[in-house]
């Protein structure tokens, strides 16, 4: 994982309240659909990936295929 502050020429770029996050297009095939969150609660508190593909999940918030 690395950040960058400007997107690659190919990139998708998206935007939600300021935030702008760049996706190469090998990524954005695994990432349709793809939900990130925030949450900051007792149990857990950083971003969130919420994947409709996930075959299966398991309470550590990872996702895997069967």
């Amino acid at each position: 994982v690395r950040f960058d502050s400007q997107p690659a020429t190919r990139d998708k770029v998206f935007e939600f309240e300021g935030v702008r996050v760049f996706v190469d297009p090998k990524s954005l095939i695994y990432l349709a659909g793809t939900v990130l969150d925030y949450k900051n609660g007792l149990m857990q508190s950083g971003f969130v990936f919420e994947n409709p593909h996930a075959g299966k999940g398991c309470g550590c918030g990872a996702s895997f295929s069967a």
